[in-house]
C-alpha cells in the first residue's frame, strides 16, 4: 500500500522497527481483505473485530504490539485527513502473568563475579557484566558503545548509546568510578577511538549480541543461577 509506504517514510524508526511494523500492517491488511472489507473505509468496530480475531491466534503481548503499530498508523491516517476513526478508546489486552524476570540480589552478583580473570576472555567478561550492572544498559545498547562514545565535561562523565527503537545517539551521565573504570580497561587494551570497548577477544572487532548472551547465561549457569 502507498498509504502503509508514505507512514514508514515518515516514522521515526529503526530499520529493524520499519519491517516489523510493515509485516503487522501487511497483515491487517489482508485480513481486511479477506473480510471484504475496504482498506481505505475500515471503521473502528473493524479494529475491534481485528483485535478479537488476534487474541485467538497471538499471546497478550503480541497482540498489544500488534495494537500499538495499528494505533500509531491511524493516527498517521487521521493527521493525514485519510481516515475519521479515533483510537484513542482502544484497550490492550490484559497480560497474563506466567513468568517475571526477577532483579539479580546483591549476593547472587557476588557470585557471578566471584571467577578468575586467568586470561582476556575473563576479564572482558567481568568487565562487561560490571558495565551492564554500574549503567542498566541493555545489553545490545553496551556493545554498541565505542571508546570515543565515553566523554567528560565540566566534571560530569557520560557515555553516548543508540537506545532501542531510536535512529540517534543519546549521552547518559554515568558515576565517575563507572568512568574511571571504562578508561581504566581502555587504556590497559590500548584501544583506540573508533573501537568498540566491549570486543571480540579473538578478531579485536564488535562482540555479536548472539556471542555476548552466550558468554552472560555461561557466567551465571556456572555460578548457580538458573532461574
Amino acid at each position: 500500500s502507498t498509504l502503509i509506504q508514505s507512514f514508514l517514510d515518515e516514522s521515526d524508526i529503526n530499520l529493524r522497527s520499519r519491517s516489523q511494523y510493515k509485516r503487522i500492517l501487511d497483515i491487517y491488511y489482508r485480513w481486511l481483505t479477506n473480510q471484504g472489507i475496504d482498506v481505505h473505509h475500515f471503521t473502528k468496530g473493524d479494529i475491534v473485530q481485528y483485535k478479537r480475531y488476534i487474541q485467538t491466534h497471538c499471546k497478550e503481548r503480541t497482540v498489544n504490539n500488534y495494537l500499538v503499530v495499528i494505533r500509531k498508523y491511524v493516527n498517521w491516517l487521521r493527521d493525514n485527513n485519510h481516515t475519521e476513526v479515533n483510537m484513542d478508546n482502544l484497550k490492550p489486552v490484559r497480560v497474563r502473568l506466567t513468568f517475571t524476570k526477577l532483579p539479580l540480589t546483591e549476593w547472587e552478583v557476588k557470585k557471578l563475579l566471584n571467577f578468575r580473570e586467568r586470561t582476556i576472555k575473563d576479564r572482558r567478561d567481568k568487565f562487561m557484566i560490571r558495565m551492564l550492572l554500574a549503567t542498566g544498559f541493555r545489553l545490545s545498547e553496551m556493545l554498541g558503545v565505542k571508546v570515543s562514545d565515553v566523554y567528560t565535561t565540566k566534571k560530569k562523565f557520560y557515555i553516548r548509546i543508540t537506545r532501542k527503537g531510536k535512529l540517534h545517539q543519546e549521552s547518559y551521565r554515568i558515576p565517575e568510578t563507572t568512568y574511571l573504570s571504562l578508561m581504566k580497561w581502555i587504556d590497559a587494551n590500548r584501544l583506540k577511538p573508533d573501537q568498540y570497548v566491549i570486543f571480540n577477544t579473538v578478531y579485536s572487532n564488535r562482540l555479536s549480541l548472539g556471542a555476548a548472551t552466550h558468554i552472560i547465561k555461561y557466567r551465571m549457569i556456572r555460578a548457580g543461577i538458573n532461574d
